[in-house]
């Protein structure tokens, strides 16, 4: 099923319930940058599962192009 969804993203980070509230500024946790990636690798497209809203149909939603992470 992949990354689809907060809860598997944060699974997939190592994220447990004891992570909640944590300052990313100033905890041990942090994103860093990974490998660069070729816009033209990027694709976007609109949220999934969000029908009710104006953006609903915006292309808010990005993925590496191939990703094994992505599922829809």
């Amino acid at each position: 099923r992949g990354l689809a969804g907060p809860g598997r993203l944060a699974r997939w980070f190592g994220l447990t319930i004891a992570h909640t509230g944590w300052d990313l500024v100033r905890s041990q946790l942090h994103l860093r940058e990974g490998a660069p990636v070729a816009s033209r690798d990027v694709v976007r497209s609109a949220r999934v599962g969000i029908t009710q809203s104006l953006t609903s149909e915006e292309p808010w939603r990005f993925a590496v192009r191939g990703s094994r992470g992505v599922t829809r």
